[in-house]
């Protein structure tokens, strides 16, 4: 690439990058719609969330119709914008519900789906020995299912339901031990509690 070039270049770089900076509003307020949308009653943590999941994703939007735009069309850039935030948003939005609701611990595990996740979560304060026995067989009936998972997948089920500690960790908590985001974390368990499922 010639000097003249590679300067062109960096100056539609730097636009698109003002266009982005100076337009993230739009995406806020998306993401704020979309999160009132899907998560309203939902506890605030998961809300906070999935908002910033949601950003995320209308950045990503945002940045592609800035890639896009030409002002000697004569458009609005916010016009020629929003149509790509809610796509990306709204994308987002679809998939972290269908797979946080497959990631509830109220999701349907066991043999006919009799059971519960939480079912399988220790309950320290069991202190009746018949109700400690139950907890130990269904721990164990727990373990031999997760045993079919890939090894990291396990990990991040056990951490998420608290199998270890009996305390479920949130999905944010996952992601940041395991190096990855929220939405990943979320998905990684959806599809791991989807393969519990059948396997069960």
């Amino acid at each position: 690439m010639s000097k003249s070039n590679n300067a062109v270049a960096i100056r539609d770089e730097e636009a698109v990058r003002r266009l982005v900076a100076d337009n993230l509003n739009l995406v806020r307020k998306e993401a704020r719609r979309q999160t009132a949308k899907w998560a309203g009653d939902e506890p605030a943590g998961v809300q906070e969330d999935l908002y910033l999941d949601l950003v995320q994703a209308g950045v990503g939007g945002l940045r592609r119709a800035a890639d896009g735009f030409r002002p000697e069309l004569g458009n609005k850039f916010s016009t020629y914008a929003m149509p790509w935030i809610r796509k990306t948003v709204g994308e987002e939005a679809g998939d972290w519900r269908e797979v946080y609701t497959h990631a509830s611990l109220d999701a349907p595990a066991g043999e006919a789906g009799e059971a519960t996740v939480s079912d399988f979560v220790p309950d320290e304060g069991a202190a009746d020995p018949s109700e400690a026995a139950d907890v130990e067989f269904r721990r164990e009936y727990a373990r031999r299912l997760l045993a079919t998972l890939p090894g990291r997948d396990r990990a991040m089920v056990e951490m998420r339901f608290g199998f270890d500690t009996g305390v479920p960790a949130t999905l944010r908590e996952v992601g940041k031990t395991f190096g990855v985001s929220t939405a990943r974390a979320d998905k990684v368990i959806g599809r791991a509690l989807l393969r519990l499922r059948a396997a069960a």
